[in-house]
């Protein structure tokens, strides 16, 4: 009898071990870096807050590791990275390799006729090749929030995740509720 019951336990176990490594496998997040958005038409100052805006939007997405930017900072400064006459596209393959990330994400924000714009590329960073490009619009700098949580939803849809809440909204807003004042101040108006 105890041969039998045995035998019961170990094909009950034996029949959930794909479901034990499917769990596994999704509770494993990608590692990502993002790369300080280029600016166009606007301060270094700016770009580097819009940065944060997608970072920010990133992390709550919860579909990925996201390197803090003290930590990259730290890393890069240790291992004596020179960033000089490096674009960010040349630099993102080796700069994520130096952060032992399998993904980077890079790109630029630009304000064009009062209009912002962020574009983003997400690069493997072992194959070095950019696996899809993004693209988010706000009309002024109060909707460079909503932008950045559309580009973080964007990006999570286009690597087969979904939400936290179980799907991803195609308004792109409804991911983070955190106004701008919360994360970073307003822009001044242009």
């Amino acid at each position: 009898c105890t041969v039998a019951v045995l035998l019961v336990c170990l094909f009950v176990y034996f029949l959930n071990m794909p479901l034990f490594a499917r769990q596994a496998a999704a509770e494993e997040k990608v590692a990502l870096a993002v790369y300080d958005l280029k600016g166009l038409n606007i301060s270094e100052m700016d770009a580097a807050g819009i940065t944060e805006f997608v970072r920010t939007a990133l992390i709550n997405t919860k579909y990925f590791n996201v390197i803090e930017k003290a930590n990259m900072e730290k890393v890069l400064s240790e291992t004596a990275f020179q960033q000089s006459g490096c674009t960010a596209d040349e630099c993102a393959v080796q700069i994520g390799k130096i952060l032992n990330v399998r993904k980077m994400l890079v790109g630029s924000v630009q304000k064009t006729l009062g209009i912002y714009y962020i574009s983003i590329r997400f690069v493997d960073v072992e194959t070095a090749v950019s696996e899809f490009a993004k693209m988010a619009e706000a009309e002024d700098n109060r909707g460079l929030v909503a932008a950045a949580n559309r580009i973080a939803n964007d990006i999570v849809a286009e690597c087969g995740g979904a939400a936290p809440n179980g799907g991803l909204k195609t308004g792109g807003d409804a991911l983070l509720p955190a106004p701008a004042k919360e994360i970073l101040p307003p822009l001044p108006p242009a």
